[in-house]
């Protein structure tokens, strides 16, 4: 933005928050400004807390401070599918990975952004569109630091390919199967 307007709208936004302030309530009459004090002034109400279901991608600072970063429920024994993690882990890789499925979900979207849709398909399919074989020829892949295999599977850092889901036009879940290689266990690496 050009710097010689920043400053008439930072005073249009404080005149406009400074009106607001004085109007009184809906449904009073104006009268006098009374000067608020602890005896006239009602407590402010807390701040309402986001919901956010365990599915979703939570990046650290993404919450304001104080509200707990959310936990996905326990997996209950025998569910066919168990709940991966959201907690930081010990192992610096698992770390990596975590940033890698954030950079693919990046691609993808820089990929809808200039598509204006997500790519559709096999892993390899995917990474073909991604890799300029779409209709515009755009090439937005692969994230740095990943590779792909020999079949043209984007991988993540055990060199197992990635999973790709698409739940939308313009959503599509990503899976890293995670250290023991296998899909849809506690270990996996899940982002939207």
């Amino acid at each position: 933005m050009n710097k010689k307007f920043l400053i008439p709208l930072l005073v249009l936004a404080v005149v406009v928050v400074a009106t607001l302030m004085k109007r009184p309530p809906s449904g009073e009459a104006p009268g006098p400004a009374i000067s608020p004090t602890a005896e006239t002034q009602p407590a402010p109400a807390p701040e309402p807390v986001p919901e956010v279901t365990a599915t979703e991608t939570i990046l650290p600072g993404a919450l304001p401070p104080g509200v707990p970063m959310p936990q996905p429920p326990p997996s209950a024994p025998g569910d066919r599918f168990p709940r991966p993690s959201l907690e930081k882990s010990t192992d610096p890789d698992l770390d990596i990975a975590r940033n890698d499925a954030e950079n693919i979900g990046l691609m993808l979207r820089d990929f809808r952004t200039v598509i204006g849709e997500n790519p559709t398909g096999t892993n390899a399919e995917i990474m073909k569109a991604v890799m300029g074989g779409n209709k515009k020829g755009a090439q937005l892949g692969p994230p740095t630091g990943m590779a792909l295999n020999g079949e043209g599977e984007l991988v993540d850092r055990w060199g197992t390919a990635v999973f790709f889901h698409q739940m939308s036009g313009n959503e599509m879940e990503i899976r890293s199967a995670g250290p023991d290689r296998k899909l849809y266990t506690s270990d996996d690496i899940l982002t939207k």
